[in-house]
C-alpha cells in the first residue's frame, strides 16, 4: 500500500471529544508519548518501569526532601508505608500497627525534612528524613504533646493533615467518639525540621497557641492549600481563608465564598499564587478573592457528567512544571 501524505498532520492537534471519521484529515484522534506545540508534533517521553512491584495496595505518594539529588517517594497503601529509594521499596512504618485501610484516604504535607502522613481511620504519623550515612528512619505516631501522649493516646484523629509555613493543620477532628466534619484544629509552629510540641489550647498549655474553630456553615471539610501568606479551607460548599495574627486568637478566620465544592483532598493544587481546583461541574481558578469558571458548554458538561460518590475522592489536580502545564484528572 502506498504511503499517503496529509498535508499539516497534527496541526490541528488531539481531539477526542469528536468520532475521529468527523475530524478533518490533520486532525488527531489518540495518541501517547507526543504533544503539540507551534503547530508541530514533538516528542514527550514515555513510561519506563524503576522499581519493583511494592506488594501493597497503595493509594498515596508524596517525594520527601531530598539529600542527595536522588528521588525519594514516601507510598502509602493498606497495611504498610513504604519508603522508594534506589529502587527499592523499604518499610517504615515497623513501628505501628494498622492493616486494611482504605488507600485512597491517606494525605500528607511536609515541614523541612519531616513529612507528614494521616489516614481518618487510624492517627497522624510522622517521618524524619536523615541525612545519608544515618540510615533509614521509621514513622511514628505523632505527639499531640511531646513527652505526655500522642494523638492516639489523647484519642484524637483527623480527616486530612496540611502545613501552611512551620503550623499543621487537621481539617475535619474526630475526638474521642465526637465527630466535628467542620472542624479545623492548627498546632504549635514547629521548629525547623522538627515537630510541633503541642497541639494544647492556650487555656491547657500556656506556652503554646495552638487551637482550634468551627467553621459552621459549608458542610464537611474537603481539603485545604496554602496560598501565599493565607491558609485556604476547602468545605463541600464553602472557602474559608484563615490568616495568622499572632495575638491569642492565633488566626483570623475570612469566609470566601459560600458556593465552592472542592471533589476531593488532591483536586487542587497551587501555582505562582493562583488556586486551581476541580469542583463538582467546572474547573475554577481561584486568587483568594474571587473565583473563574476555566470550562465552556461542552466540557463542562462533560465533566458534570462524570463526577459522582466514586470519582470524587479519586479526582485529582498536578503541575507539570517541564511544560508548565496544569494536570487535571476524574
Amino acid at each position: 500500500m502506498p504511503i499517503l501524505n496529509i498535508r499539516d498532520l497534527g496541526t490541528v492537534g488531539v481531539n477526542t471529544d469528536i468520532a475521529p471519521w468527523e475530524l478533518p484529515p490533520a486532525a488527531l484522534s489518540a495518541g501517547i508519548n507526543f504533544r503539540m506545540s507551534s503547530g508541530k508534533i514533538q516528542s514527550a517521553g514515555g513510561i519506563i518501569p524503576i522499581g519493583p512491584d511494592t506488594g501493597d495496595e497503595m493509594g498515596h505518594i508524596t517525594p520527601t526532601r531530598n539529600f542527595d539529588l536522588q528521588s525519594k517517594w514516601i507510598v502509602m497503601g493498606k497495611n504498610s508505608i513504604k519508603l522508594f529509594d534506589a529502587g527499592k521499596f523499604t518499610v517504615i512504618s515497623s513501628n505501628l500497627s494498622f492493616s486494611g485501610l482504605d488507600e485512597s484516604k491517606w494525605s500528607s504535607c511536609r515541614i523541612g525534612r519531616v513529612t507528614f502522613m494521616n489516614h481518618p481511620d487510624i492517627h497522624p504519623i510522622y517521618w524524619v528524613d536523615q541525612a545519608e550515612g544515618d540510615g533509614i528512619a521509621q514513622a511514628q505516631w505523632l505527639p499531640w504533646h511531646i513527652g505526655a501522649e500522642t494523638w492516639a493516646q489523647a484519642g484524637m484523629s483527623c480527616r486530612v493533615i496540611a502545613s501552611h509555613k512551620n503550623f499543621l493543620f487537621a481539617l475535619g477532628m474526630k475526638e474521642q467518639t465526637e465527630e466535628y466534619r467542620d472542624k479545623v484544629w492548627w498546632s504549635h509552629p514547629a521548629e525547623p525540621d522538627g515537630i510541633p510540641f503541642s497541639w494544647r489550647p492556650t487555656f491547657e498549655q500556656p506556652d503554646s497557641i495552638a487551637g482550634f474553630v468551627n467553621l459552621g456553615r459549608g458542610g464537611a471539610i474537603v481539603g485545604g492549600e496554602s496560598l501565599r501568606d493565607s491558609f485556604v479551607i476547602y468545605s463541600e460548599d464553602a472557602i474559608n481563608s484563615l490568616e495568622y495574627v499572632g495575638d491569642a486568637l492565633g488566626w483570623r478566620r475570612r469566609s470566601v465564598s459560600s458556593s465552592a465544592d472542592l471533589v476531593g483532598k488532591e483536586a487542587i493544587v497551587e501555582v505562582k499564587g493562583i488556586q486551581y481546583f476541580i469542583s463538582r461541574s467546572d474547573i475554577m481558578m481561584f486568587d483568594g478573592n474571587q473565583m473563574q469558571s476555566l470550562l465552556h458548554n461542552r466540557l463542562r458538561s462533560r465533566l458534570a457528567a462524570s463526577i459522582n460518590s466514586d470519582t470524587r475522592h479519586r479526582s485529582w489536580a498536578a503541575h507539570n512544571q517541564t511544560f508548565n502545564e496544569i494536570w487535571f484528572a476524574v
